[in-house]
């Protein structure tokens, strides 16, 4: 005697496999497109041939993933802080960077971060 398999089950298994085989296709193309958003990041920020240049490479990087940045950068005695594209930041702002720089390399408060380098 022969057993038979139920054809709404087999069908259900089928449909299980085929969902998580295009959950796993779906995770691959999102994480195949943040290294490519990576990878134009590292080379935009070689190739940056001043201040300006990197700062921008910075918030292209950033929006490719959806965050809001502000940036500052140290040089030479010069300390420039910028908010957003191409706007200076504000004395709020100017301060956490000042208040966090020796407070190590990632420090986190509230749901803002700030990374030192």
């Amino acid at each position: 005697m022969q057993c038979q398999e139920n054809p709404c089950e087999k069908y259900r298994q089928l449909q299980n496999v085929a969902d998580s085989a295009r959950q796993a296709a779906f995770q691959s193309m999102i994480e195949a497109s943040e290294y490519g958003s990576l990878i134009q990041f590292i080379k935009s920020s070689f190739s940056a041939d001043n201040q300006e240049a990197l700062v921008e490479a910075v918030y292209n990087y950033m929006d490719s993933l959806q965050l809001h940045c502000s940036v500052q950068i140290r040089c030479n005695g010069v300390i420039t802080t910028w908010s957003s594209r191409n706007t200076q930041a504000d004395e709020i702002e100017t301060e956490v960077f000042e208040a966090t720089k020796f407070k190590g390399r990632i420090v986190d408060f509230q749901n803002r971060t700030v990374f030192n380098a």
